[in-house]
């Protein structure tokens, strides 16, 4: 079960286990075939580029020393569905 993490910095970066959505079979099945405790958890790696109640939006790559930088590989995450967040300090 996922806890809520809600404290991120912008400009700080993280290494955040989440819990991911996903079909669990691709054809008809009875409920009773149905794995309810199935999950699947990923990992992602990424500056705060921004924060609200629901979400965090992480960026892979951004440019350095620029007052509105370009940001690659913008990721954004419900909060609700976070199982760990580190702080990396660099």
């Amino acid at each position: 079960m996922a806890r809520k993490v809600t404290s991120f910095k912008e400009g700080s970066l993280y290494r955040i286990e989440w819990l991911d959505h996903f079909d669990v079979d691709k054809t008809w099945m009875k409920k009773s075939e149905v794995d309810f405790n199935q999950e699947i958890k990923m990992i992602t790696y990424g500056i705060c580029i921004g924060k609200d109640g629901k979400y965090v939006t992480l960026s892979g790559t951004m440019q350095a020393d620029d007052e509105n930088p370009l940001h690659s590989q913008v990721f954004r995450c419900l909060k609700a569905d976070i199982v760990a967040a580190k702080e990396i300090k660099f």
